[in-house]
């Protein structure tokens, strides 16, 4: 924690709770007892998301949550664009070519970003640039795809562009709304659709899914909420 909030010295102590990047933290279970109370810390002047339940805590404070030894407390933190994959397999080399979740955590002051990284996961050919890096922004109620400078326009760029070329995002999530909204607005490749916003299955009010905006993973894209 020290690591990555080197100014704030009340964490300095802090033995159990961890960092997983910049955008996750997380709290284990680490009493013997099976019931058990655990004090968590929230960090600096920012949102703290429950990963489940999409709870909002805000820093610096101090929170205490009832959890037994199967519990682990995970908290995103505002501002950050976490991806996921969620289809269940036997094996990673299954998710290969499985569609993508993008989970915004609006930050306190309306934005938030990250990063969608993907190779091969097998050679070493991400060395020739064969992968696909994207900068994913959301401001303005408005989230883009665009390539990280680290992306280079080689020929393994762009075979590998070609095997993921049919990759796509198919659920996005934005929490912490302070509005509710209405629809997206979907733009890629010069191409523009409307999709109506879903509210079903939200963990709280303050979020909104968009279910299968089928944006590619490889593109430029932008998705507008109004």
């Amino acid at each position: 924690m020290w690591i990555e909030f080197p100014s704030e010295t009340k964490l300095f102590a802090e033995q159990d709770t961890f960092m997983v990047g910049s955008a996750i933290m997380v709290v284990p279970a680490t009493d013997s007892n099976t019931d058990q109370a655990i004090d968590v810390a929230f960090p600096s002047q920012e949102n703290w998301y429950d990963i489940k339940t999409h709870t909002s805590y805000i820093g610096p404070s101090k929170r205490q949550f009832s959890v037994d030894l199967s519990t682990t407390l995970v908290f995103a933190r505002g501002g950050s664009v976490i991806v996921t994959r969620e289809r269940y397999r036997s094996s990673s080399d299954l998710m290969k070519r499985d569609p993508f979740t993008i989970y915004v955590y609006v930050g306190r002051n309306g934005t938030a970003s990250g990063r969608l990284y993907v190779d091969d996961g097998d050679t070493y050919d991400y060395e020739q640039g064969a992968f696909i890096e994207r900068e994913l922004s959301f401001s303005g109620a408005k989230l883009t795809s665009r390539p990280s400078i680290l992306t280079k326009d080689t020929s393994a760029y762009q075979d590998y562009l070609k095997k993921m070329a049919n990759v796509r995002v198919e659920r996005l999530v934005v929490v912490g709304l302070r509005n509710r909204l209405t629809k997206a607005i979907v733009a890629e490749n010069g191409v523009t659709r409307e999709i109506e916003l879903s509210y079903k299955g939200a963990a709280n009010d303050a979020e909104c899914v968009v279910r299968d905006p089928a944006v590619h993973i490889g593109e430029d894209w932008e998705i507008n909420f109004v």
